[in-house]
């Protein structure tokens, strides 16, 4: 919506726990349940997207998921319109830095491939039960996130089919133009 120029969100009131909290009481999601949320919650970033919007703070805690269980895109609090640059003032990062692709890091502007990096860790936590950059400390974190060290999906959950793998491994790229180049596309992909 626009009101006197200026662009508002108008959100849905989502009636329901996180998709962290869900997890956290279901445990890890089966894969192809983790798949089907990704593909409704790409659905909804595609569309954000289309209008020029990125997310940039896209987590397991800023998706809720209604009474049937249908995820919801949530907290637009810090989204911008593409090409908007992800340091704010003296180098302070935007986003939770756990969820970040490494180009956030180098202050790039904020674009869609970097909420296709986010889904891809937003996947690999709710298959594995666990972030795919865990580290407490702040800058072994970000060393990780920089040079994509994490511990393969199918070795953090056991039986994730290769191909689900493949896929978040391959959102999770360091490199953005080796990532989908799209939610559709990633969407497609699930």
């Amino acid at each position: 919506q626009e009101s006197a120029r200026i662009p508002y969100l108008i959100t849905e009131l989502v009636n329901g726990p996180s998709l962290q909290e869900w997890v956290r009481e279901k445990g890890p999601l089966p894969w192809p349940v983790a798949l089907s949320l990704a593909v409704e919650l790409l659905k909804g970033l595609a569309m954000v997207h289309r209008k020029g919007i990125v997310h940039r703070d896209l987590k397991p805690s800023n998706v809720l998921i209604d009474e049937d269980g249908v995820p919801k895109l949530a907290d637009f609090g810090i989204a911008r319109m593409s090409d908007v640059t992800t340091l704010t003032g003296a180098d302070a990062l935007v986003g939770t830095v756990r969820y970040l692709p490494p180009e956030a890091f180098e202050g790039a502007p904020a674009n869609a491939s970097q909420d296709i990096y986010s889904m891809g860790c937003v996947l690999y936590e709710i298959i594995a039960g666990q972030p795919a950059f865990g580290h407490a400390n702040a800058a072994e974190l970000m060393r990780t996130i920089c040079t994509g060290s994490h511990t393969p999906l199918d070795v953090a959950r056991p039986g994730t089919p290769p191909a689900v793998v493949a896929l978040v491994h391959r959102a999770l790229h360091v490199n953005p133009a080796d990532r989908p180049a799209s939610a559709d596309e990633l969407g497609e992909a699930c």
